[in-house]
Formats: C-alpha cells, sequence, structure tokens
C-alpha cells in the first residue's frame, strides 16, 4: 500500500506539473477515447471522480482502458509533440503504473502500443530520420576516414529513400521528392548498383501513387532494371523486373510485361531452383522462352514445333536463350 500512495502521489505531481485540473483531465481522457476509437467514457463529472480516486491516500489503480487513455496523454507535451525517451511525462507515468503494481508485462504492452501509435502516421520517424540524415550529412562533408565512406553513404540512402517514403505517406510530395533525389545522388557513388535499382523501386511505387499516368514510374523502373542488371543481387533483379512487368500491364503492353514476368521466374530461379514454375500454358512460361535472360526484349523462338528448343545466343546480346514451342 505503501508504494500505491508514493505512486498516487507522483501521478497527481505530474497532472500538477501540466497544469490540469482534475476537470481538465477527465475531459483529455474523454477526447482521447474519441480519437482512439475507444468505447465512450462516462460523464466528464464520473471521470473526474475516478481521476481523483487514483490520487487519493489510498488509491486504486486505473483499469487497463484508463491506463491506455493515460498512457496516450502523458505521451504528448503540452506544445503539441510526443516525448517517450528517459525524463519524459511518458516515462513517469509507466513509473507510476509500477509503484500501483501493475505488472512489467503490462507496462511493457503499454509502452508498445503507444508507440505504435504514435509511430504510424510517419511524422514522428520522419522527424527521427531527418536528425539521422543532417547528422550522416556533416560527416560526409568533414574529415571522415576514407574506409568509413561508404558506410556512411549507405546510412544516407537508405534513411533518404525511406524519408521519400514516409514524406508521401504524410502528403508531402515535395520534400518525397527531394528526398529520393538524394537517395539517388548517394547511391550512384556507391559501388553496388542494387542499392541504385533499390531506390529506383521504392521511387517508382510512390510516383506511380502520387502522379497521374504511368510514364514516370516506367522509367524509374526501367533504370531500375538496368541498374539491377550490372548489380550482384539476383534478388533484387528479380523484383525490378516483376515490378517491371506489373507496369507493363497496366500499360496494356501484354506482350512486353509477359517478357518482363518470365525473365522474373529465371532469376528466382537461380536464387532457389526448388521453387515451382509456372505450368507451360502459363504466360510466363511461354514469355520466358521468348525472352533473352540478360535484357528485357522478346526473340522470335527459335523452334516452331516440339518440345521447348534448347538455349540458344540473342544475337544483339550474346546471351543464352531457349527457343519455344
Amino acid at each position: 500500500m505503501e508504494d500505491r500512495a508514493v505512486g498516487a502521489a507522483r501521478l497527481k505531481a505530474l497532472r500538477h506539473r501540466r497544469g490540469l485540473s482534475l476537470a481538465d483531465v477527465a475531459r483529455a481522457l474523454g477526447s482521447l477515447a474519441r480519437e482512439l476509437c475507444q468505447p465512450a467514457l462516462p460523464s466528464v463529472a464520473s471521470v473526474q471522480r475516478s481521476v481523483a480516486r487514483w490520487e487519493a491516500p489510498r488509491p486504486t489503480m486505473p483499469d487497463e482502458r484508463y491506463q491506455l487513455l493515460l498512457a496516450h496523454l502523458y505521451a504528448r507535451t503540452p506544445a503539441g509533440g510526443t516525448s517517450l525517451g528517459r525524463g519524459s511525462d511518458s516515462a513517469e507515468f509507466m513509473e507510476v503504473l509500477g509503484l500501483f503494481g501493475e505488472s512489467e508485462r503490462r507496462v511493457a504492452e503499454l509502452r508498445s502500443l503507444v508507440l505504435r501509435a504514435v509511430t504510424n502516421s510517419g511524422g514522428v520517424l520522419l522527424a527521427l530520420l531527418a536528425s539521422v540524415i543532417e547528422a550522416t550529412r556533416r560527416l560526409l562533408a568533414g574529415p571522415a576516414p576514407a574506409p568509413l565512406l561508404p558506410q556512411l553513404r549507405d546510412v544516407v540512402v537508405t534513411a533518404t529513400a525511406l524519408g521519400g517514403r514516409l514524406a508521401f505517406e504524410t502528403r508531402d510530395d515535395a520534400a518525397s521528392r527531394a528526398l529520393y533525389g538524394e537517395a539517388t545522388r548517394e547511391a550512384g557513388l556507391l559501388e553496388q548498383p542494387w542499392r541504385q535499382a533499390g531506390v529506383h523501386m521504392s521511387h517508382a511505387l510512390v510516383t506511380l501513387y502520387s502522379t497521374n499516368g504511368l510514364d514516370g514510374a516506367r522509367r524509374l523502373v526501367d533504370r531500375a532494371v538496368r541498374a539491377a542488371r550490372s548489380g550482384e543481387s539476383t534478388l533484387t533483379r528479380a523484383r525490378a523486373r516483376a515490378l517491371q512487368a506489373e507496369l507493363e500491364a497496366r500499360s496494356g503492353r501484354r506482350r512486353q510485361s509477359q517478357s518482363a514476368l518470365g525473365l522474373a521466374w529465371y532469376d528466382i530461379g537461380l536464387i532457389r531452383p526448388t521453387i515451382p514454375r509456372p505450368p507451360p500454358s502459363h504466360p510466363a512460361t511461354s514469355a520466358a522462352s521468348r525472352a533473352c535472360v540478360s535484357c528485357t526484349s522478346v526473340i522470335r523462338p527459335m523452334r516452331t514445333t516440339g518440345s521447348p528448343g534448347p538455349w540458344r545466343r540473342c544475337p544483339p546480346h550474346g546471351s543464352r536463350c531457349r527457343g519455344s514451342s
């Protein structure tokens, strides 16, 4: 009971530190319940009495519904921001729950629920990424040891590409384009073509859903395929070709779509030969039999009868292709 009394005193002090009355807390909890799509709370007067009981010399512990609402209340700063780290009101509230006798498992669950809700909007993660990007930019611009430069640049590529995606999710298309542009430039300085391909694919998907028409997304996917062909990641090459197949299909270019899809299946087979291939009648199989394995061009079948023909050379590229029945 002594710990509970200490917890109640600290909960009261937390409320006073924010300049909130009992009624203010009751109204704030009601608003949070509506915002979080929780069941409606009783009247303000009823909730106010509950808040008073939690802070009494012989207190009762808030139930799980009120714990969640209080956790959200104290995770938000008076200025409208979010603070969850050490020394924050959120951390103080979690300690208060421990003094009330709540289990460590429940406290950890609450932390996870609040963190997930806060970061789902993308705004907090974008702010954190901005700090990472700025710090890494300064390190790249300064006298950093040469062996560390590729690693720093890799961090910039990852952070700016993710930032571009998050900016898109928060409907800031201008920031998204700028961040993807930086990711593309930095990836071009890495001797890893597959990293460039990854940036182009992510940018293509964002472009697909943020602009009218398919031309912009198709150009980015074509760049991704070209970069992936010269890279060492077979998985990235397969993904790029699969995305290219989707965009060609959306454009109504059935033959090119089948070709790209067949090449994606070919690359997947190189990674895991045991993955079942589509049946012979499947468009992906027929496309693979007519396509050059190192480009997206479709070649004329080498044979017109019988079973799939032997591996052949694609005249423009000197690559091995297979004839088709």
